[in-house]
């Protein structure tokens, strides 16, 4: 966390989320996760100033994909995903992004959608 991004300090928690939002045409890569601070007091902290940086792994992309994964939150009053902007290292696996807020977050591959029609034959 940036120095000075809160003005005492703070418990940081990531949780992973088993069930979250709906991700409509997006494939989650690894889990939905939440982030949440709290002061030594037990008050949310939901933003921060100046902005602090996030950087996300992953494992491998699922077999075959080679659309790259994008960093999104969750924002709850359009009740939809939004991308983050984030710089993509595909040979550590990562996504960097510089966040001044805490909520659900994913990474997401854009939906891919495969169509395997039978062979018909007379």
């Amino acid at each position: 966390m940036q120095t000075g991004a809160v003005s005492e300090p703070v418990d940081v928690s990531l949780q992973p989320l088993t069930s979250g939002p709906a991700t409509g045409n997006f494939q989650v890569v690894g889990r939905l996760f939440q982030i949440t601070a709290r002061t030594l007091g037990g008050a949310p902290v939901t933003t921060f100033d100046p902005p602090f940086v996030l950087t996300v792994r992953y494992a491998d992309l699922p077999s075959g994909e080679t659309v790259a994964p994008y960093l999104y939150f969750w924002k709850t009053l359009a009740g939809g995903w939004e991308p983050i902007a984030a710089t993509h290292n595909p040979e550590k696996r990562t996504l960097t992004a510089v966040l001044d807020h805490l909520t659900d977050f994913a990474l997401m591959q854009e939906g891919l959608f495969r169509l395997y029609l039978p062979s018909v034959m007379d």
